[in-house]
């Protein structure tokens, strides 16, 4: 092939180039263009969304459009937290009691007698301290045990900030009764043969409001009736081995604030429940 058509070869690939060059870059602005026409478009239809929608009373908010809206400020003695306006001065939140016996258990809610409402419980954060270690909790609704005797502090932070305190004071029982009918005393937390019993049905005779009465381990105690009528009361176990056990007695009331651990209820029939 001669120079000339050498020459004319060349200029046809340059050609062909140009022109899958252009093509492509038409293609590539009119996808540019499509995009760009779907993104007004969407701006376009897009409805930005009100403060009433988003359940904000103040401070701002992007209005999920691109733009933001700003939703006014809260009234005197109140500040804004989360865009809802909370009370300057916080109020104590209520707790189920506040004095007890150890092992002692509460129910702790945020809100008092000033309900909450439902926005301000959505979009905030509650921790609780309980003030005996490291115990934490989260959440609007709170329980917890305290083991121990003592006076702890429990503290409610809202949003990461102080709302309020509550003492709770937890009390060492006033007896602890121990009963084996085998005369095993050695574990029973009461040195004190006066609080050692071979007799369950004795045993429960006795006073039993701020009292343990712990049956040892290992044993079998029969049927039990005549628990107490109130608490505070403990009824648990003491020492080594399988829980004790027992049968309900029919119709057995049991009082209000009373609790039960470590024991094994082999048979129950009818147990009701009085204040």
């Amino acid at each position: 092939m001669g120079s000339k058509g050498r020459f004319w070869q060349f200029a046809g690939v340059v050609v062909v180039g140009l022109g899958i060059a252009v093509a492509a870059a038409l293609v590539w602005s009119r996808l540019d263009e499509t995009s760009l026409s779907a993104a007004l478009a969407a701006r376009v239809t897009c409805e930005p969304a009100t403060c009433e929608s988003l359940g904000v009373e103040c401070g701002g908010r992007e209005d999920g459009c691109g733009g933001s809206i700003e939703c006014g400020t809260c009234g005197e003695g109140q500040s804004c937290s989360r865009g809802h306006c909370w009370s300057a001065d916080p109020k104590r939140f209520s707790v189920s009691r506040t004095t007890c016996m150890a092992p002692c258990a509460v129910q702790l809610n945020a809100q008092n007698k000033e309900p909450l409402t439902w926005p301000q419980v959505r979009d905030s954060e509650f921790a609780w301290d309980f003030g005996d270690g490291d115990a934490k909790a989260e959440g609007f609704l709170a329980a917890h045990v305290f083991d121990e005797p003592g006076t702890y502090r429990v503290a409610l932070t809202v949003n990461g900030a102080p709302w309020s305190t509550e003492t709770i004071t937890v009390d060492p029982p006033k007896r602890t009764i121990c009963v084996s009918p085998a005369r095993s005393f050695d574990d029973c937390p009461s040195s004190n043969e006066v609080d050692h019993f071979t007799s369950l049905a004795t045993a429960l005779r006795q006073e039993q409001k701020h009292t343990h009465v712990l049956l040892h381990r290992g044993e079998d105690f029969g049927s039990l009736g005549g628990f107490a009528k109130r608490g505070p009361a403990l009824y648990g176990a003491y020492g080594s081995g399988k829980k004790p056990t027992f049968k309900m007695s029919e119709e057995t009331t049991m009082g209000s604030d009373v609790v039960w651990q470590d024991l094994d209820i082999a048979t129950t029939r009818v147990l009701n429940l009085s204040n």
